[in-house]
C-alpha cells in the first residue's frame, strides 16, 4: 500500500482555522465586552476568515483528485449533513435543558 504524503502547509492552515473558529464562537459581537473593545471585536472579525479557509482547504483536497465520482460527492454530502443535523439536535437538547433550568 502506498502511503500518501501529507501537506504540512495545509494541515497548519487548518489548525489556524480551528483556532479562529473557537475565537469566533467565543466572542459574540453582541456581547458588550466584545462590542466595546476594539481588540476583541477585531479578533471576532479575524475569526470569520476561518470559514473560507476551511472551504479552500477542502477544495484543495477535492480538486487534487484524478476524478470525482457522484458516489464520492454524495458520500461527502451525506457525512456533512449527518454531522450538521446531529449538532442541531444536540444544540436543541442543550437549549431546552438550559431553558428548563432558568425557568425553574
Amino acid at each position: 500500500m502506498v502511503k500518501k504524503k501529507r501537506n504540512i502547509g495545509i494541515d497548519l492552515l487548518k489548525i489556524i482555522a480551528c483556532i479562529l473558529v473557537i475565537t469566533l464562537h467565543s466572542l459574540p459581537p453582541e456581547d458588550l465586552m466584545v462590542a466595546n473593545n476594539v481588540f476583541n471585536l477585531s479578533l471576532y472579525y479575524v475569526g470569520t476568515l476561518a470559514i473560507p479557509v476551511f472551504f479552500m482547504a477542502s477544495g484543495y483536497f477535492v480538486l487534487n483528485k484524478k476524478s470525482i465520482s457522484y458516489a464520492y460527492s454524495f458520500k461527502r454530502i451525506k457525512n456533512i449533513l449527518i454531522v450538521v443535523f446531529s449538532w442541531l439536535i444536540r444544540k436543541r437538547q442543550i437549549t431546552e435543558c438550559i431553558e428548563k433550568t432558568v425557568l425553574v
